[in-house]
């Protein structure tokens, strides 16, 4: 207990630290880069909050999605601070969202997203980074498609971070991933998976990276279908709605990360 405490107090001081300085005009992405605080190699963000914060402020629900999509460049922006995150993946429309919202507010969304592609595509290539699209691209709008592989296509031998977009995406889809991944290699090599190190292999096969910090805005506590990406990541819900989140906000969520105390089922 008594060292569970003293993380909680060491936890406090270093994020009011991180206000104040932050207050007084230094950047607090860079502090918390500087700090020596372990961060994660793989963090993935579900951004919530668009409409609320749109509603809160008497504004069309698409403009609580611009907001909110600015919000994530400048994310970006910010994490290219921290060397130790290599690779970001941006949950940005769910199987669900796809079918359960308005044909306009998805059209929006769509239009929306082609743009931020168009903004964040010179700074990706720009920095030596690699974008990668995850989902269902067959139900995306032709145009959307086109820049989404044409943005994977140039970045494809960079080697530095990878910025990964979850457009009508859906954890189940790495499950049927593993399953085509496993009926694969049964066929190839006559024998199905039979232990955990069979699963991993298959998981690499099929390109589900497990995440190591789970990051979703507006105070929601669930992961709403991520799928196996999340299956042994930490987890943290700020209350802040998406596009009200700033670099402060975003550097206190990854302090959480530092402070936390990962046994994976062990003991220490």
């Amino acid at each position: 207990m008594a060292v569970e405490l003293t993380n909680i107090n060491e936890k406090a001081e270093f994020q009011e630290s991180l206000r104040k300085k932050s207050m007084s005009g230094e950047d607090p992405i860079v502090l918390l880069a500087r700090s020596g605080l372990s961060m994660p190699s793989h963090v993935a963000i579900i951004p919530d909050g668009n409409g609320r914060w749109a509603k809160k402020n008497g504004l069309p629900i698409l403009e609580g999605h611009n907001k909110g999509a600015k919000v994530l460049e400048n994310l970006l922006d910010d994490l290219e601070n921290i060397p130790d995150i290599k690779l970001i993946t941006l949950w940005a429309l769910s199987v669900d969202n796809l079918v359960k919202r308005s044909e306009i507010e998805v059209s929006n969304i769509m239009s929306l997203a082609e743009s931020m592609i168009d903004r964040l595509l010179p700074s990706i290539k720009a920095r030596g980074n690699k974008f990668l699209h995850i989902g269902d691209v067959t139900k995306l709008p032709k145009s959307l498609q086109e820049k989404l592989i044409n943005a994977q296509d140039e970045t494809s031998q960079n080697k530095g971070k990878t910025i990964r977009i979850g457009i009508n995406y859906q954890g189940f889809q790495e499950d049927v991933a593993l399953v085509n991944a496993a009926i694969e290699q049964f066929s190839t090599f006559g024998r199905r998976p039979s232990s955990r190190a069979d699963i991993e292999d298959l998981k690499r096969i099929s390109q589900t990276p497990h995440a190591d910090f789970v990051i979703r805005t507006s105070g929601e506590q669930r992961f709403s279908g991520f799928g196996a990406i999340a299956e042994q990541a930490e987890f943290y819900a700020p209350s802040t709605l998406l596009p009200d989140m700033t670099s402060l906000d975003w550097a206190l969520a990854l302090s959480e990360y530092g402070f936390r105390d990962m046994r994976f089922g062990g003991r220490k």
